[in-house]
């Protein structure tokens, strides 16, 4: 029977490890680089030896990387450490829960973070969170396998694993306090185990596995200094927070009950506040448990996930430090699938125990099948925040296939950094970057997108391609001179007319592959909005599905908004609007047979999906449209500016609270310009908006009854 349970447990392990591999896997090597990998990661891990260990904020991780880039494709290698790790965190939750617990708390966790939208974004991200994460569940388990045996050879691979885990992230120094907890903890009652002698060191004073401890932490956190030695970087950011800590920042932002719910909501569950709840109230059951029955080790869980709150609580952390505190404790995650697991386990156990006393028969099966249907209601929830949260924003449109002779194209001509553009279904609507890696990166240009005078040298083949989110593109490259290249279908039909419209655009190289047309933009002293627009020019004329259609419509609204007249842009939503998609786009345009498995997994239809990327494109165009008619206004292009914020309003009402002042500077200008009309025009706009606004009230009354407006 034990033979048979020990089976079962492997064979259940087996198949939550499969699910999660799948989900770490899939568009692995497609999706493109996206916020910080590239930039932070990627094009630090490609220099020499010695810049990745001076320049760096993920020593251990960007190490391994460096290693790794050349052995294949670029977005493979650069987040394999990840998408391991992410696997391995898996079954690390497993053995802790099984050695703290029981195998059902330690297979149920297990499940939970093989479907947690945030554990698997972490392994398909070129960052250290995701080897953090492991490092810190293989050194715990190591610690308490150590304290509880006393085996030296267990003690060493911990104190390895601890220099390690502190060389990923200074984060870790948060958990050296929770380790000495539990060694403490478990020392106190150490003498009543039967354990291998010890050596004669350890044989006065304090408890012999405290000891221990405190030899072999001792020892990996002096390996973990000397490893960060050369890293300037770090060096510079802890006695930065050092620092910080002596005298709160200017940007200092407190950390209250509220920001903290918030992290978790964004870790857990960001789609369902239920969901949340339901976890939340399965980790308290999971502590309301009697000592001999893991109470103690639930309650060291519950002090570890709290302790690095409180630090946080109670120090002074700037605001992006406090913005980016879902990713700094994801580590943590693991810990509270564990106490919610517990807590399942906890319900069964105590249903078991009514119905013993009510002397109600029941199968000896149905505590274990409540259980899985809990888990798996449990599960289900997490996994389907990966609906909003991720499919959209990488599986889907964050990801394709480049072609192996576009790629090779791509490395052997493009050597300057250059906006691109994939004329493809969904990902049109992405702004991309086209980076030469090269391994002459000086410190300063670490952050730059886009190098104006930098040149890749001869010899140099890599190149990356990575997502620029829409305002840093607006901020640091539209106004630039630089180079753009634009991949679309290659059309027998339209390559004609295509080359034919190229033809009149100066600067431009077009270059049929097998199945693709390259264009490329030179420079040529325009921004590369212009270059944009006069691509838009070129694809809106060239034949494509209604679908694709639509997507070129919105990318020349981009452009003309950035670089014409506000009419020429309006045009083009106009002309957007005017296609109708027809069923057999739609369906043609549903992605691979896998992404539409997953869609249909997740309650997407094509035309759902279709509808969230084209929310998203409006969503920048009505930013953009904001800038032009707050600069309009400021110019004293009054007409303009009220079309644009009128623009803005029609596409959709979110951006109602970011139009308001702007109408009533508006309309201040019209009065003093003498226009009353379009002076009460502009005031009424805002008072819809907000009818509350009693001076916006005002200035129509006065207006109304030719009062003059006080100033």
């Amino acid at each position: 029977m034990a033979m048979d349970a020990r089976k079962r447990t492997i064979w259940i392990l087996a198949a939550i490890l499969l699910v999660g591999g799948m989900l770490r896997i899939f568009h692995l090597g497609t999706m493109f680089f996206n916020g910080d990998e590239p930039l932070h990661q990627v094009r630090i891990s490609y220099q020499p030896l010695g810049f990745v260990l001076t320049y760096n904020n993920g020593p251990l991780f960007t190490l391994l990387t460096h290693f790794l880039l050349p052995l294949g494709k670029l977005e493979i290698m650069a987040r394999l450490v990840s998408f391991i790790s992410g696997i391995l965190i898996i079954l690390m939750t497993f053995l802790i829960g099984k050695a703290l617990f029981s195998r059902r708390v330690g297979l149920m966790a297990a499940l939970f973070v093989a479907c947690s939208h945030l554990l698997v974004f972490f392994a398909q991200n070129s960052r250290t969170y995701a080897l953090l994460t492991f490092l810190f569940l293989l050194a715990f388990y190591l610690l308490q396998r150590g304290v509880r045996t006393g085996a030296a050879r267990l003690w060493a691979l911990y104190a390895l694993t601890l220099a390690l885990f502190l060389y990923s992230h200074t984060i870790a120094l948060l958990m050296l306090p929770v380790f000495a907890l539990f060694a403490g903890v478990e020392g106190l009652d150490g003498r009543r185990r039967k354990s291998p002698a010890l050596p004669p060191i350890f044989e006065s004073g304090a408890p012999r596995p405290f000891r221990h401890f405190l030899l072999w932490t001792a020892a990996g956190s002096g390996l973990a200094v000397l490893l960060y030695l050369p890293c300037a970087w770090m060096r510079n950011m802890f006695f930065g927070s050092f620092q910080r800590g002596l005298s709160r920042p200017a940007d200092a932002l407190p950390l209250t009950i509220k920001s903290i719910l918030d992290i978790l909501k964004v870790q857990i569950s960001p789609i369902s506040a239920v969901l949340l709840g339901l976890t939340f109230a399965l980790v308290l059951l999971g502590l309301a448990t009697r000592p001999k029955s893991g109470g103690r080790s639930a309650a060291f869980l519950a002090a570890a996930i709290v302790f690095p709150w409180l630090v946080f609580v109670r120090g002074k952390p700037r605001a992006n430090d406090v913005y980016s505190l879902y990713r700094y404790l994801q580590f943590l995650l693991p810990l509270i699938f564990l106490l919610a697991a517990r807590g399942i386990e906890s319900i069964a156990r105590g249903a078991a125990s009514l119905t013993a006393r009510l002397k109600v028969r029941r199968s000896p099966l149905a505590s274990g099948i409540a259980m899985a249907a809990l888990a798996g209601v449990l599960a289900g929830g997490y996994f389907a925040n990966l609906r909003d949260y991720y499919f959209t924003d990488y599986w889907r449109q964050g990801s394709h296939r480049i072609a192996g002779d576009v790629a090779a194209y791509l490395e052997e001509h493009a050597d300057r950094d250059a906006l691109l553009l994939v004329d493809s279904y969904p990902t049109a609507s992405l702004t991309l970057m086209l980076t030469p890696l090269t391994k002459d990166l000086r410190p300063e240009e670490i952050e730059v997108a886009a190098r104006e005078d930098h040149v890749r040298p001869q010899g140099a083949r890599r190149v990356m391609m990575y997502v620029l989110e829409w305002p840093f593109f607006l901020d640091g490259a539209a106004s630039r001179n630089v180079e753009l290249w634009a991949l679309t279908p290659k059309d027998p039909a339209g390559s004609a007319a295509l080359r034919s419209a190229a033809a009149t655009v100066p600067g431009l190289d077009v270059a049929d592959l097998s199945r693709t047309t390259v264009l490329h933009f030179k420079e040529d002293g325009r921004p590369v909005a212009e270059k944009m627009a006069s691509l838009a020019d070129i694809l809106v004329a060239a034949p494509g599905d209604s679908v694709l259609r639509r997507q070129r419509w919105l990318l020349a609204a981009k452009a003309y908004f950035m670089t014409r007249d506000i009419g020429d842009g309006i045009r083009c939503l106009r002309a957007f609007e005017a296609v109708d998609v027809d069923a057999e786009a739609e369906s043609s345009n549903a992605g691979s047979g896998p992404e539409r498995f997953l869609g249909r997994l997740l309650a997407f239809s094509p035309g759902e999906v279709r509808s969230i990327f084209e929310r998203r494109a409006l969503s920048e165009i009505q930013a953009l449209v904001l800038r032009l008619g707050n600069n309009l206004s400021e110019a004293g292009r009054l007409s303009d500016a009220e079309m644009a914020y009128d623009e803005i309003l029609r596409i959709g009402p979110d951006f109602n609270a970011r139009v308001l002042e702007p109408l009533v500077a508006l309309g201040d200008r019209f009065e003093k310009s003498g226009d009353a009309a379009g002076a009460v025009k502009a005031w009424e706009a805002a008072s819809r908006l907000d009818p509350r606004r009693a001076d916006i009230q005002a200035r129509l009354a006065r207006l109304r009854s030719k009062e003059p407006i006080r100033r």
